[in-house]
């Protein structure tokens, strides 16, 4: 075992950035998780991994619309009898998605390819912890902006340099019950551990792990965050990264060619 996998036996910690303000249009998320983890006496330091929810973002990226402001098309209004959702909603998962993968009149439930290539429920469309009524949030245009731009801001007001912003989302899986929360942006660490060429504990050369840490890492903060503590963010401390300079959320995405479950591919 090298060094830097041995750092990663160290107790990792999931520590909750508690009592966030109510996100509005243009908020600096940056900034008010400097100011709020400093009141709650949580310093953020070097090798911290802050996790934030898809929900701040959207909403300080005015990625909230009201349904009645939405002109539903034929389209969305011949699918809304098929799923019976209102059609003014069935409308924006159109809007947001390239491709319906699945449909389920009987759970009023539309699946779809958002056009970053996440594979979701409703195109990502939320109306859980919005405040308005008939509002709904929509992801982030470019989540590994978004988590850039706040490890970005962090870094220039603090003196650290060694930083990972994690964006997340809750997903359902396949063949598996529940959800999880999954990254759909990052920036500062790279999404993915490759194991390839590596030799296991008995000497094996590994030709196929690579482990989605993004992912682990977006699901162990959930743990912390919740759906209804109102916990916005999370710091994962403990878990040693390599600074990634340039990557994106899109190494999580399978090609569509190699996904074994696409049309006509299974037996």
């Amino acid at each position: 075992m090298n060094n830097k996998e041995h750092q990663t036996k160290n107790i990792i910690s999931i520590i909750p950035i508690n009592n966030l303000p109510e996100i509005e249009p243009n908020d600096n998320l940056g900034e008010l998780i400097i100011k709020k983890s400093g009141c709650d006496g949580i310093k953020i330091t070097n090798n911290d991994i802050l996790v934030v929810t898809q929900k701040l973002v959207s909403k300080s990226e005015n990625r909230t619309i009201q349904l009645s402001g939405v002109t539903p098309s034929s389209k969305a209004k011949a699918l809304s009898t098929k799923v019976n959702r209102d059609p003014r909603l069935i409308e924006l998962i159109l809007r947001e998605s390239t491709r319906i993968v699945a449909m389920d009149s009987t759970r009023n439930l539309i699946i779809t390819q958002t056009k970053h290539g996440f594979i979701c429920a409703n195109s990502g469309i939320d109306s859980s912890n919005v405040l308005g009524e008939n509002e709904v949030s929509l992801l982030p245009i470019d989540p590994d902006l978004s988590a850039n731009k706040i490890r970005e801001t962090i870094i220039s007001q603090t003196d650290l340099n060694h930083l990972a912003v994690v964006i997340t989302d809750t997903f359902g899986r396949a063949w598996r019950n529940g959800q999880t929360n999954a990254c759909i942006g990052i920036a500062g660490l790279h999404p993915i551990k490759d194991y390839r060429g590596l030799k296991d504990d008995n000497g094996f050369i590994l030709t196929s792990t690579e482990i989605a840490i993004a992912d682990e890492i977006a699901s162990a903060a959930e743990l912390v965050m919740g759906k209804t503590n109102r916990v916005g963010a999370a710091i994962i401390r403990g878990y040693w990264f390599e600074t990634a300079k340039a990557t994106n959320s899109g190494y999580l995405i399978r090609d569509r060619n190699q996904d074994l479950f696409s049309e006509g591919k299974l037996l």
